[in-house]
């Protein structure tokens, strides 16, 4: 309809236009957004029925201390684990473990990986919905969330990502509904998420922002983190009888540190510190006498004595980490290469440019173009955050979103603090989808209102 058609409408006739045009416009979002999340969901099915990989890194030794337990009929950590240099995962490994009870196939676990794909789906639509008050907003935050290849191919990754995520998540969400008994869940979930993962405390900390915005009472405080220490008292609890001794989280924070502080770090994962020469070695005598206390205690004073020595250095590789962090977001294309390809770092890149420009001779394969889609929509998602960011500033609606930004500012310094990785982000993929989101409805209603108006 043109302007001029409309501004001579009675006022009835401009109303059922708006309307009309408003109905149109939702009626093409939420079928987009069916159609994005379908093929979510059958990208992730096609994974799990079709993979035939290895599980790589820090997930293959998930599995095999989750077998191990498991056929050892045991949980982790056990006695046999506190010579290892440290422990890991507790959370999710103990859920494999679980899942081995019952069947050996690993794709039980991948489906378990589906499962929490979707919890962390839904929570952060929730949290959209909540935020917004607007089907809009969910319905792109659908499109976006969907349509990010990394949902897809993690599916078939056995890391601690989701699992964490879809736990700290699922905590907002339930700290933004109207259920009774919801600050005792949200402290529950965030223990659980941090069984699997050590900073879950950024999390907690929004909450306790959010709860001070909405003027919650005290005693909502103590309910919060009763439920947290409770559990987290269970967990350890549960560990002590295992291995005799109060474990209730990883305790990978000091090796990580120790790879961002030393000579020859370089912001990203580097292990060469552990080679004999350097501050991390340690020799095959006294590695049998430690157990991961020793290891952490050792890798932490080593660390913090390098820092303390070397304090501009250690600031200088801030943007370094900064850059591993938030650059590139291919690695979980890996999964479309039954993990025998690296689609992480600068040499599938390079790689992937000579295919790309004819110069390898290799055709590009599905991943490949996975992959590609999948950067392109991680840098227009970090452009958008950016933008929303001045957004939420402008509406003045800051405060409603500052929350969100708790989790992401604080869980970078934690991460950076360390080293920094593509996958560590992953956290803050829904919150980059939710700010997008925002933003993206928020500038097409504004243009619209200025057509009609």
């Amino acid at each position: 309809m043109k302007i001029r058609e409309f501004i001579f409408q009675s006022e009835s006739e401009r109303l059922n236009t708006i309307y009309d045009n408003t109905h149109k416009y939702l009626k093409y979002l939420k079928a987009l957004s069916v159609l994005s999340f379908c093929l979510m969901l059958s990208v992730q099915l096609y994974l799990i029925f079709t993979f035939r990989g290895e599980q790589i890194s820090d997930a293959a030794s998930y599995v095999r201390l989750a077998r191990s337990a498991a056929g050892n009929g045991h949980w982790y950590p056990y006695y046999s684990n506190l010579s290892d240099v440290y422990i890991q995962g507790n959370g999710l490994i103990n859920l494999i473990i679980l899942i081995f009870k019952i069947t050996p196939n690993i794709k039980a676990v991948y489906f378990m990986n589906l499962l929490l794909s979707q919890a962390l789906f839904w929570s952060g639509y929730y949290i959209t919905i909540k935020i917004s008050k607007s089907k809009s907003t969910g319905y792109i935050y659908t499109i976006c969330f969907s349509l990010l290849g990394t949902f897809w191919g993690e599916v078939v990754a056995v890391r601690t990502e989701t699992l964490y995520s879809a736990l700290a998540f699922a905590a907002i969400a339930v700290l933004l509904s109207d259920k009774k008994a919801k600050f005792v869940l949200c402290g529950a979930l965030l223990a659980l998420a941090n069984w699997v993962r050590p900073l879950a405390i950024v999390f907690l900390l929004a909450g306790f922002v959010y709860m001070i915005y909405n003027k919650f009472n005290f005693k909502k405080y103590m309910q919060l983190i009763g439920a947290s220490l409770a559990l987290v008292a269970l967990i350890g609890t549960f560990a002590y009888y295992q291995c005799g001794n109060f474990i209730f989280q990883a305790s990978t924070s000091s090796i990580n540190l120790l790879m961002g502080a030393n000579d020859d770090a370089d912001g990203s994962y580097n292990n060469t510190v552990f080679n004999e020469g350097n501050i991390g070695y340690i020799s095959d005598e006294d590695k049998s006498e430690f157990d991961y206390k020793d290891y952490s205690a050792y890798y932490k004073r080593a660390a913090l004595d390098w820092i303390k020595d070397n304090p501009a250095k250690y600031l200088r590789l801030i943007p370094v980490k900064l850059f591993y962090l938030f650059s590139t977001d291919t690695y979980s294309a890996q999964s479309f290469f039954d993990n025998t390809i690296n689609t992480s770092g600068k040499n599938y890149l390079v790689r992937l440019k000579d295919i790309l420009l004819l110069k390898s001779g290799v055709a590009p394969a599905f991943g490949d173009a996975v992959a590609i889609f999948t950067q392109l929509g991680y840098m227009a998602l970090v452009m958008l955050f950016m933008a929303s960011t001045v957004f939420v500033l402008k509406k003045g609606i800051w405060r409603t979103v500052l929350p969100l930004y708790v989790i992401f500012v604080l869980g970078t310094v934690m991460t950076i603090i360390t080293v920094g990785g593509a996958r560590y982000h992953f956290p803050y993929l829904p919150i980059f989808i939710i700010m997008s989101s925002l933003f993206i409805d928020g500038m097409i209603k504004s243009k619209r209102q200025r057509r009609l108006g």
